[in-house]
């Protein structure tokens, strides 16, 4: 198990990413558009920030089918790899998800290329 540290520079820039988001929600329109299309806002710098250790979020704001949402991506640097329960709901609160892992709407794994990714979806 790897550590997670959320130091000052960690926290600023999560409420970087964060403020990012919510200035630039995606409207149902466009992540229907984003499906049919592919694109991944982890590719999109200002929605992702890497805390030390290997981990990698990326997070935004989305109207989904149930409504507005949260929606954070975790990974971390081990192929093949996820990050582990404890690390995941630490990262949630950090990034304003204030349920547990276990109430959130969808949690899903995704591959990408050897990187497997955490994403949970939860209302705001």
């Amino acid at each position: 198990m790897r550590p997670l540290v959320i130091d000052k520079e960690a926290k600023a820039n999560i409420a970087k990413v964060i403020q990012h988001a919510e200035n630039n929600k995606y409207p149902r329109s466009f992540m229907i558009a984003r499906m049919k299309s592919g694109e991944i806002p982890g590719d999109l710098g200002p929605f992702t920030c890497h805390i030390q250790f290997g981990f990698r979020c990326v997070y935004t704001v989305e109207e989904q089918p149930f409504g507005w949402c949260h929606h954070l991506s975790v990974s971390i640097d081990a192929p093949g790899k996820v990050p582990n329960v404890q690390a995941i709901e630490f990262l949630m609160k950090e990034f304003g998800i204030s349920r547990p892992l276990s109430e959130a709407k969808v949690v899903y794994f995704e591959d990408i290329g050897n990187i497997k990714a955490v994403n949970i979806l939860a209302e705001k």
